[in-house]
């Protein structure tokens, strides 16, 4: 999936079809794990940047890559949609299905629609089933 990804990034690039690319800024300093230890693997694991969207392409430092958009999630998701449209009208019309200002717009609203989950997700309360299912 990875090599999938990687290479619909660069021709993307290539023929300069507006995209949403995931891009992963590099750690501020280098990460070396020896063994495994849980807690210093926590430890580091706080120190990788989260993963973002972007219309412009970037590299991804987690993978160790100079580009990659999301096209084969197993679950799909938006911006795999979008990615399969682009190749569709570049394919059928040789012309991508959205410029880049439709682009910037999925993006943010993409991102909205993350933030409210996440506001939803940890602001949710938890109750157990025990104690509101009673049959």
């Amino acid at each position: 999936m990875i090599l999938a990804n990687r290479l619909v990034a660069e021709w993307f690039i290539e023929h300069k079809v507006p995209a949403l690319f995931r891009i992963q800024n590099a750690p501020e300093e280098p990460i070396a794990l020896v063994g495994y230890d849980p807690v210093s693997f926590f430890r580091l694991r706080r120190q990788i940047k989260r993963t973002e969207v972007s219309p412009v392409p970037k590299p991804h430092s987690g993978l160790g890559i100079k580009a990659y958009v999301q096209m084969t999630s197993p679950i799909r998701r938006y911006a795999d949609l979008t990615a399969h449209r682009q190749i569709r009208g570049m394919l059928a019309n040789n012309a991508p299905e959205y410029k880049d200002e439709d682009i910037r717009s999925i993006m943010n609203s993409g991102e909205r629609a993350s933030e409210v989950a996440n506001l939803v997700q940890k602001t949710r309360t938890g109750t157990s089933c025990s104690s509101t299912c009673a049959a």
